[in-house]
């Protein structure tokens, strides 16, 4: 397996796959299979990888497989015929929501106030990106690629945010620019081709996240991509540095048993909140689906311990069911 006039550090890393691959004929026994389905399943620590990472490493590994079959190394692809070792079970779905990870409206408005007084630069800039979070129900990497252009920001009553691609950050040793970020479309979504034809998702936002993103546009403006959130040096913010804030805002807003507890833990909790306060207040599942960029099947099994709160409502419409 040579590589004519590649760098010595490559033509040694080429050496090393050589040497330590199997042949692609070989992946159809069931040994070999097994171990690198199970691989898919596991992080570079050893540590057991999510239900989507799994989900994906697996479909492109198929998709090698089905190459290699095309190519007439293999007879068929054997990740169809299923008859992986019974002994191991892929990682699980996203788990339930735990009630005590979100507390109540009135809880998250409050901590979601201390943002500002997380240092006398820092926190500012964060306001209104944990406040898309909550109350426009998005991720982190699609606040990050929220453009100027999607926001309908009214001097009253409600607004409206319209986003189509996420700005992730694998890191710059993973991307294939180079950069941190690197942009895709909505997650769980297939980009379009043509204009107008990539997909895209608007979101209500109620007045108290219009004040907080028509404030953070006076004070900041926009980069010259028309990203709202930037640095303070007109990078792309790194998940360490919102993680930081977010970590110094409960240690303000929360008493040391809740800090130390599971109270709004993660900033991703914000969003979870966002969508329970939905769900809770009567809006249909497939409306709230919609907004959140989830499958209503995804919405109903994540959410379940935390979609209680609507007995009296349902038994007040149910009447006397005589």
């Amino acid at each position: 397996m040579g590589l004519p006039g590649a760098a010595a550090p490559t033509r040694e890393v080429f050496a090393w796959l050589e040497k330590a691959s199997i042949p692609v004929s070989e992946v159809a026994d069931t040994r070999h299979l097994g171990a690198a389905v199970r691989a898919c399943g596991r992080l570079l620590d050893g540590g057991e990888a999510a239900a989507d990472y799994f989900s994906r490493r697996r479909r492109g590994f198929s998709a090698v497989l089905g190459h290699a079959v095309l190519l007439k190394r293999l007879s068929e692809n054997p990740l169809g015929k299923r008859d992986l070792p019974t002994d191991w079970r892929p990682p699980k779905a996203e788990e339930e929501v735990d009630p005590r990870s979100i507390g109540n409206p009135i809880r998250v408005r409050q901590t979601l106030a201390m943002v500002s007084y997380v240092g006398r630069r820092q926190g500012p800039r964060f306001a209104a990106w944990f406040g898309c979070m909550y109350y426009g129900m998005m991720r982190p990497q699609e606040v990050a690629n929220l453009r100027r252009s999607g926001c309908e920001l009214p001097a009253e009553g409600w607004g409206k945010l319209t986003f189509s691609e996420s700005s992730p950050a694998p890191g710059k040793k993973w991307t294939d620019s180079g950069a941190s970020h690197e942009e895709r479309g909505l997650k769980g979504r297939k980009k379009g081709k043509g204009r107008g034809k990539s997909p895209s998702r608007t979101v209500p936002i109620p007045p108290a996240l219009v004040a907080l993103l028509r404030e953070h546009i006076e004070r900041y403006g926009a980069g010259p991509d028309g990203r709202l959130f930037r640095s303070e040096r007109d990078n792309p913010i790194q998940p360490s540095t919102y993680w930081r804030v977010w970590d110094r805002t409960r240690q303000l807003a929360m008493t040391p048993e809740e800090y130390e507890g599971l109270l709004l833990k993660r900033p991703y909790d914000l969003r979870h909140a966002g969508i329970t306060y939905r769900l809770n207040s009567g809006v249909p599942a497939t409306q709230v689906a919609k907004w959140a960029g989830n499958s209503v099947e995804v919405l109903q099994r994540v959410y379940a311990q935390v979609w209680t709160q609507m007995d009296e409502v349902w038994i007040d419409r149910m009447g006397d069911h005589g």
